[in-house]
């Protein structure tokens, strides 16, 4: 099962303890936490090191009465438990015995996978599930008031450091609307007047990514003009914007198969000639914008 498939279900299994084949990531811990939260369970997240787990953590495990709310562990453990003291070996048999969805609860990742084959459920995360749209449609099914296809499809369109950052974005869609995506993130919403706005159903910065990797450089040029100088655009967040699409571009002239990105994007760049000299182009500005002062449309205008 993979992990997304389990917080769907809010962890509903009859498992005694749960593995996953990676450590946690960062937005997999704060999920799995506010699931915790939701049922009424305190989270826990300790590292077990060298020496393995000790009778601190086996007290705090055992300790589960009438007054207390049950707690869900979640160790990641270090180093090979093959290696661990006997002590440690006989702690851990006691941790798994203990174990049950009804009280306190193992989850468990480790350097050693082998050591966790064993387990009543194995959860896959990590890097190979780490595809934004799926979890972009999960956090969007989670809002009191969802987000439209094209207003997700737009923010998976945005650079993210954390898929978290999707998460965040839309609760504040939500609370703010239409109008502090516009300012917070280029959403071209066409009733807040302005420049920047919807011209059929395409937003300019698109328009500006489709010249480019066409290669319709007299409309590119036209339109880098307009974003910068009339639009007070970031050259910056634009060439991150094209970057996304030039690397799709080359995993697809690859035949490497794109995950975590929105079928509607890949089908269109799939239509284009992917064509090099513009990831080479784009790998020269990325640097120049970020390094140096240079000027913006100067950059712009070299494209091939």
């Amino acid at each position: 099962m993979q992990i997304l498939d389990f917080f769907k279900i809010k962890l509903s299994t009859q498992a005694s303890w749960v593995s996953l084949t990676e450590e946690l990531a960062g937005y997999e811990r704060e999920i799995l936490r506010s699931l915790c939260v939701e049922q009424k369970r305190q989270f826990i997240a300790l590292e077990v090191k060298a020496e393995g787990p000790g009778v601190d953590i086996e007290g705090d495990f055992s300790a589960l009465d009438f007054f207390s709310s049950s707690k869900v562990f979640y160790l990641h453990l270090k180093t090979d438990p093959h290696k661990w003291p006997d002590e440690a070996k006989r702690v851990w048999e006691r941790l798994v015995q203990l174990s049950s969805p009804q009280g306190n609860w193992l989850f468990v990742s480790s350097e050693s996978e082998k050591f966790l084959s064993s387990s009543p459920l194995r959860i896959l995360n990590g890097s190979s599930c780490a595809h934004s749209y799926a979890w972009a449609t999960y956090f969007n099914e989670s809002l009191s008031a969802p987000l439209s296809v094209e207003k997700v499809n737009f923010l998976l369109t945005q650079e993210i450091e954390d898929i978290l950052q999707l998460k965040h974005w839309m609760e504040l869609w939500v609370l703010g609307g239409d109008e502090w995506a516009r300012h917070a993130l280029g959403w071209g919403d066409s009733a807040a007047g302005g420049t920047r706005v919807f011209q059929g159903d395409r937003n300019l910065s698109y328009e500006w990514v489709d010249a480019a990797l066409s290669g319709n450089r007299k409309v590119f040029l036209q339109l880098s003009q307009h974003l910068i100088e009339k639009d007070g655009e970031d050259p910056i967040r634009l060439l991150a914007l094209l970057g996304k699409s030039i690397k799709i571009s080359s995993q697809l002239a690859l035949n490497e198969e794109v995950v975590g990105e929105p079928p509607f994007l890949i089908t269109k760049l799939k239509k284009l000639k992917f064509r090099p000299e513009v990831l080479e182009w784009w790998c020269k500005c990325d640097l120049s914008l970020k390094s140096t002062r240079a000027d913006a449309l100067g950059l712009l205008a070299q494209i091939p």
